[in-house]
This record gives C-alpha cells, sequence and structure tokens, in this order.
C-alpha cells in the first residue's frame, strides 16, 4: 500500500480529475444501498471522504477498511461512530455480517487474486446482501487509445493486464481485468450479477467495455441456490 500511501497530498485532486465520473458511480451506488439492510462495509476506503459523503445519504452502520496512510490516523477519534480496520480486506477477521460491500474506484484492479477477494466478500456478505464496485477496462480506446487497446486484445494475456499507474512510486501495479473474466469469478464465488458500463471522462452511460468503464452490482445467493443452478446447466 506504499503507493496509495504517497498520494496523500495529491489524492483529493486525483479524485476531483474524476468527480464527473464518481458521481455517476455514486448515483448507481445510491440506489443499490436504498434497497439494502442496515450494515455497509466500505473496502479500499482511501481518506473515506467520498464514503462519509455517501453515508449522509445512505444512512447505514458504517465499516471502511482501508491500510494505506490515505486514512488520517485522527480518523477514530473524528468519526467514532465508524467501525475502522486497517488491514488489507483479504486479512481481515469479523464476526459481523455485512448487508452490502462496495468497492469503489478501481479498487478491485489493485487485487491480485479475484477468487480470494470475491471469496472473501461471500463469507461476509448476510443472505441476499449486494456488492457493489467499479473497474477501469483495458479494452477502453477512450481513454486508452485505439493502439493501446489493440495491443491489449492481441495480447496473450488479455484477460489479466498489469501496468505501472503511479510513475513517482516504483512498482506501483494495477491490474486490468476483463469484464467477462469478472463476470465468471463472481458467478463461481456465488454471485448473481450485473454489469453497466460509464464514460471514464463525462460520466455518462457508455454501451460496452469498449467505451466505458464498469459497474458491478452482485447478489449473494445461497449455497443451495447456487448448486441447483450448477445442475439445471449440467
Amino acid at each position: 500500500m506504499d503507493d496509495y500511501s504517497a498520494l496523500r497530498q495529491t489524492y483529493s485532486g486525483l479524485a476531483l480529475e474524476r468527480e464527473a465520473y464518481n458521481h455517476a458511480v455514486d448515483r448507481e451506488f445510491c440506489a443499490v444501498a436504498s434497497a439494502a439492510g442496515p450494515r455497509w462495509l466500505d473496502a479500499g476506503a482511501g481518506d473515506a471522504k467520498r464514503t462519509l459523503a455517501l453515508n449522509t445519504i445512505v444512512k447505514k452502520e458504517l465499516t471502511v477498511v482501508e491500510p494505506s496512510l490515505l486514512l488520517e490516523p485522527s480518523f477514530e477519534l473524528d468519526h467514532p461512530a465508524v467501525e475502522v480496520i486497517r488491514d488489507s480486506f483479504e486479512e481481515i477477521e469479523t464476526e459481523t455480517s455485512f448487508d452490502l460491500v462496495s468497492a469503489l474506484w478501481n479498487v478491485v484492479g489493485h487485487v491480485d487474486s479475484l477468487p480470494e477477494f470475491f471469496g472473501k466478500v461471500w463469507d461476509i456478505l448476510a443472505q441476499d446482501g449486494v456488492f457493489l464496485f467499479d473497474v477501469n477496462s483495458p479494452l477502453n480506446f477512450r481513454k486508452f487509445g485505439l493502439s493501446a487497446v489493440s495491443r491489449n486484445l492481441l495480447s496473450s494475456k488479455a484477460q489479466t493486464l498489469s501496468f505501472n499507474w503511479n510513475p513517482t512510486v516504483p512498482h506501483s501495479r494495477v491490474n486490468f481485468y476483463r469484464t467477462s473474466l469478472i463476470a465468471r469469478h463472481l458467478s463461481t464465488a456465488g454471485f448473481i450479477s450485473t454489469v453497466k458500463f460509464i464514460d471514464y471522462a463525462s460520466g455518462k452511460p457508455a454501451f460496452s467495455g469498449f467505451t466505458g468503464s464498469a459497474i458491478f452490482t452482485a447478489r449473494k445467493i445461497s449455497q443451495n441456490t447456487f448448486r441447483a443452478a450448477k445442475k439445471s446447466v449440467l
């Protein structure tokens, strides 16, 4: 998390540059959250300013997970009603079941193992709980250009690509997962998911991963339902 800790002075400015996109994701989140239960966990909350602002709207029992120094040392004292976990999401231990889990602004792009991450989400979600997250697409030619997308399509590792995302921090990496791969891992983990696409610059709806980033809404299903669904396919 050193790459994120190094952004303490510039994080707010980076968020401002993507305000239109983040607001579009926020609208989708609020629509989903309004129908969810009271317990919400936000994974990779950063400085948590966005999370706190959203909670003034959705009014949940909030837990934030953030291992980097983006989350100020005084956060617990300043926000005593918020549960804080300063550890990587995959390593957290909690007996609480959450009705809603979010991972906003390409948090999943910093995940090395989708099965492990999605499995952890499934474990901490209550029955019929919902998981919402957004991810950048490696095939978004509006953001990356046609030549880069062409290389990504031709790459033998086109399902997953990795780049240095922060030139000021050595070895900072971000993963780009094809939406088809994400959907497959969500299904395997026991989720039923839907996906929408949003233009990364304007925040307006996009038609596919070729023109926008993806917002996934995934609902946890019971193991019995999951097994029955698998049998019906076989």
